[in-house]
């Protein structure tokens, strides 16, 4: 034991976490433009964060199974999404043009803050950006994420 009652291990603990909180606080003082803030961002991974599993393709089994996402989206609109459907298997009595539509209500710009910005789940998304970061950024792309919805 030092002259504070610490054990060497927790000395040592203590040291390690004093200096990390000072390396971040650093940082940010630094991060002075938006570019290095979204930089910090990517630095920070969560714990928890795997991959999906391999996925198999019934259709073609001799394949190799899809590994990348894009491998597994394609994979999955091929065999989920894409009609099969055969001339044979439509009844003739089925329209040929759709008769039912579905309307969308305008979505105004407070919805959106809303939804994004009051978010309880601060937890990054597969874009792997922090609520913090978009709320950092809103005013630059506010009108672009307006139009995505």
């Amino acid at each position: 034991m030092d002259n504070h009652g610490l054990l060497p291990k927790d000395k040592f603990r203590r040291t390690i976490r004093k200096a990390q909180r000072q390396f971040w606080r650093n940082k940010l003082v630094i991060a002075a433009q938006t570019k290095e803030v979204f930089d910090i961002s990517k630095w920070h991974k969560s714990r928890g964060s795997y991959r999906s599993p391999p996925l198999k393709d019934p259709l073609r089994p001799n394949d190799l199974p899809a590994v990348f996402v894009q491998e597994k989206r394609d994979l999955l609109v091929r065999n989920l999404l894409q009609n099969t459907t055969e001339a044979g298997d439509i009844s003739l009595e089925c329209p040929a043009v759709p008769t039912a539509t579905l309307s969308f209500p305008e979505i105004t710009m407070a919805q959106v803050e809303k939804s994004i910005l009051k978010a309880r789940n601060t937890a990054p998304g597969e874009d792997e950006l922090q609520t913090n970061i978009l709320k950092t950024a809103w005013p630059l792309i506010k009108d672009k994420i307006l139009a995505l919805f």
